[in-house]
Order: C-alpha cells, then sequence, then structure tokens
C-alpha cells in the first residue's frame, strides 16, 4: 500500500512518501535540475532524486533543488532552507524559513548495538524510558542535528549532547548544544512517529 503525508510542524513544512507511491515519469523538473539528474547512473540515487522533486511540487515550492560541495541541498533564489532524508524505501522533504535538519528511518532498525559510538552515559539515562527503541530515537536526532550544523566531522558522541529530552502531545522534544571550541549553538529536536517511519527535526533555538 502506498503511503504519502504532507503535513505541518511548528513553521515547517514536512512531507513523506514512499518511493513506490509516485510515477517517475510525470516529475517536473527544473534544467539544471535535469542536468544533475543525468549523471546519476544508480537506480537507487535515480529514484531518490525524483522522489525529493515529487516532494518539492507537492508542497508547491518554485525553485531548483541544488547542493553545496558538503552535499548539502538548498533552494536556488530563496531564502527558505530545506533538508532532505531517505531510509529504507522511504523519503523525506522539510522546508523552513530557517536552518533546519530532518532525518528519517525505519522503525524496525536496531541502534542499540552501535549505541556506544554515539551516546555518552548522561544520554543513556535521559533517554531510555522514552518510546519503545529509545536507542533509534537517539540518533535519528542526532542525525537530523548534523544535517543542521552541516559540519564535516562532527562527532555524535563528543560534540552532539542531549541535554534534556520532555514530551509534548505525540512529540518527544529534545534540547541540546553542540560542544566546539568558541562555540556552543543550541538546538532542539522534535521526534514523532509518521507511519513506519520515526521522524526527527532540528532546528538551533534562540535563547532570550
Amino acid at each position: 500500500m502506498s503511503f504519502f503525508n504532507q503535513f505541518q510542524l511548528k513553521e515547517f513544512q514536512i512531507s513523506i512518501v514512499e518511493q513506490t507511491s509516485f510515477d517517475p515519469v510525470s516529475i517536473a523538473l527544473f534544467p539544471e535540475e535535469l542536468q544533475y539528474y543525468n549523471t546519476l547512473h544508480h537506480i537507487k540515487r535515480r529514484n531518490e532524486f525524483l522522489g525529493v522533486r515529487h516532494l518539492r511540487n507537492r508542497l508547491k515550492i518554485k525553485h531548483p533543488i541544488l547542493y553545496l560541495k558538503s552535499g548539502k541541498p538548498y533552494l536556488e533564489g530563496s531564502d527558505s532552507h530545506i533538508s532532505i532524508s531517505h531510509c529504507r524505501g522511504w523519503i523525506s522533504l522539510a522546508a523552513a524559513p530557517y536552518p533546519i535538519g530532518i532525518d528519517i528511518e525505519a522503525e524496525g532498525r536496531n541502534a542499540l548495538k552501535i549505541i556506544n559510538r554515539f551516546a555518552n552515559e548522561d544520554e543513556k539515562k535521559l533517554c531510555f524510558d522514552a518510546l519503545q527503541n529509545w536507542a533509534l530515537e537517539l540518533w535519528c536526532a542526532k542525525e537530523a542535528v548534523y544535517k543542521l550544523y552541516d559540519f564535516y566531522g562532527l562527532s555524535f558522541k563528543e560534540e552532539i549532547q542531549i541535554e534534556s529530552k520532555e514530551k509534548s502531545q505525540e512529540l518527544i522534544v529534545l534540547k541540546g548544544s553542540i560542544k566546539r571550541a568558541h562555540e556552543n549553538p543550541k538546538f532542539e529536536v522534535r521526534l514523532s512517529k509518521q507511519n513506519e517511519v520515526l521522524l526527527a527535526v532540528a532546528f538551533f533555538r534562540v535563547e532570550p
């Protein structure tokens, strides 16, 4: 059964789709996107590329999606910010008026076996009583923060620090900060479940 969901979360526009639920031939591309698409040879990458543009069109965004040298996507000619994620046949796109990072993870993935690679002891104590797969939630949140900060080599365990957790209706809200020399930007992550997918959206917090 195909699945498509489009919703608003804070000021974010978010869309998630199964790769099997859209027709690749019918997706409109901008000329610069078509040029990039023609350089892709792997079928999986082509489908993901088209799926993201399908979601862009569903969100009525009228700008081409291009990429920085780091691989981070952006909207050419727009002040809006976007983030993209893929996992096991699912594709997601988020847009907002400020920098964001998004990650999706299939619920069945077992992140507990690698927990010591990305979580410190304080984070384990903070998050172990979350939803059923707390390790995956923590991993998903840190992936979203990594995309938000866009700094190659940022350490999940040592530099992305989750400091608080609370539940608000159907959301898990995590707050923390990036620990780097001369920098300490604070972030917030909102976690939710969408169909069979765990979704995390990260953004920078503006302190009063």
